[in-house]
């Protein structure tokens, strides 16, 4: 997804639950909802991640300018599953640094609105 796209949809975001979420006149066509994360293993992480639900209008944008590729990582996971399988221990740090090397997660700046709107100031646990 183009990052453009992405800040777009945070600017016209509300989250799912809670202030605007309940607001009569506010659009939910793009709606934020935080998620614990996991590590491989499945143990909680100390940070959330953000999920973005996209309806109406925007869904056509968003297919048809923003999103720049979708890969198929079916492979990928039958070999992750292979080193665990193998040997757990080994294996979770195998799939750890294939992961963090395929996809480095960053983190993106966005204004003082837009993370006082969404929450983003209150996302570790």
């Amino acid at each position: 997804m183009t990052m453009t796209g992405f800040l777009t949809l945070l600017r016209n975001a509300v989250p799912s639950t809670g202030g605007d979420a309940h607001t009569p006149g506010v659009s939910k066509a793009i709606r934020v909802q935080w998620d614990p994360e996991r590590s491989v293993n499945l143990g909680k992480l100390s940070y959330r991640s953000l999920q973005l639900g996209v309806s109406g209008d925007w869904v056509e944008t968003w297919i048809n300018e923003w999103i720049v590729g979708i890969e198929d990582v079916t492979e990928d996971v039958r070999r992750w599953k292979s080193y665990i399988d193998e040997d757990r221990e080994t294996g979770v740090g195998k799939v750890q640094r294939e992961v963090t090397e395929k996809w480095p997660e960053e983190v993106v700046a966005v204004d003082e609105e837009i993370e006082e709107r969404l929450g983003m100031r209150n996302t570790t646990d």
